[in-house]
């Protein structure tokens, strides 16, 4: 996009709306004229697999109820 700059018309990049995600999975959106994205953003949100302390702590919690009724009867 062409602007008017300090009396000289100047070609700026308009990435105005563009939609990118960082690799940590954080989302930003590209508000202002001039801004590119960065070379390590990418165009989709990417999927963040969980931990293995995550994992552990879902399988707990699922199989608590069952473990308390079999203890508890």
């Amino acid at each position: 996009m062409d602007i008017y700059i300090n009396g000289v018309w100047t070609l700026v990049p308009d990435y105005r709306g563009t939609v990118y995600w960082l690799p940590d999975g954080s989302r930003h959106e590209i508000t202002d004229l001039g801004i590119e994205p960065l070379i390590e953003t990418l165009t989709e949100e990417p999927v963040i697999l969980p931990t293995e302390a995550e994992i552990i702590a879902a399988m707990e919690r699922a199989i608590e109820p069952h473990m308390d009724a079999v203890a508890y009867g």
